[in-house]
């Protein structure tokens, strides 16, 4: 199935389900808050039975080199079947094949409605955000980075400097990594700049490169 496709059927049954959300290509998204990207991909794999992914997630986009879509923030919505009188079983997709598509879409807004935006509201605020990921971030260096920058959105700047320092010393026994290394260099550019609004310009200079990346229509943080 096309890109194209996939959009049709966004638009024609969940658009107005979700009007606040702005559909693009494989995408529904939104952003009403600090930077954050909230929405729904949508992949698919083929023209079977589970061959249709339904991805919630939130991306930084004030995390430099957030061009792509990833699902670091996110989490596979499941497909419930029914599989006794008063029993379902879970799987992971939902079905693609061409007959089914208009029904699965149906689905997808309920299973939207009731999992997707609960799980998109206890993140897609930045301060939970940070807070939850606060928690976590030593287990994911792409966690403690998007932890320390969205630090310069709710934290004073002592605590932003204690984030960014650690998170360079995270990084200082992957000498020559490629990806690491810009992460370093990220964290060093903003430790050094000693006032609030500049942590924040850059931050937004970021954020807009990010958006442009995606090429998400509508998005302008002026």
């Amino acid at each position: 199935m096309k890109i194209k496709d996939i959009n049709r059927l966004i638009q024609k049954h969940l658009v107005p389900v979700f009007p606040q959300y702005t559909a693009y290509q494989d995408l529904l998204f939104r952003i009403d808050d600090e930077y954050l990207l909230r929405g729904y991909c949508f992949e698919v794999r083929g023209n079977g039975e589970y061959d249709l992914h339904l991805h919630a997630f939130v991306q930084p986009l004030f995390k430099p080199g957030s061009g792509h879509i990833h699902f670091t923030f996110g989490e596979t919505i499941p497909r419930k079947i029914r599989k006794t009188l008063f029993g379902f079983k879970t799987v992971p997709a939902w079905d693609a094949t061409k007959e089914n598509l208009d029904h699965s879409f149906q689905e997808l807004a309920v299973a939207m409605q009731h999992t997707g935006e609960q799980f998109l509201d206890s993140i897609g605020d930045i301060r939970r955000f940070h807070e939850k990921f606060d928690k976590e971030k030593k287990d994911n260096l792409r966690v403690y980075e998007a932890v320390a920058f969205s630090s310069i959105l709710v934290c004073n700047i002592q605590k932003q400097d204690r984030l960014l320092q650690g998170l360079i010393k995270e990084t200082r026994d992957d000498e020559g990594v490629e990806w690491i290394m810009a992460i370093r260099n990220h964290a060093t550019q903003m430790l050094d700049l000693p006032e609030q609004h500049l942590r924040l310009a850059l931050l937004k200079q970021w954020a807009v490169a990010n958006a442009s990346a995606l090429g998400l229509p509508g998005v302008s943080f002026d």
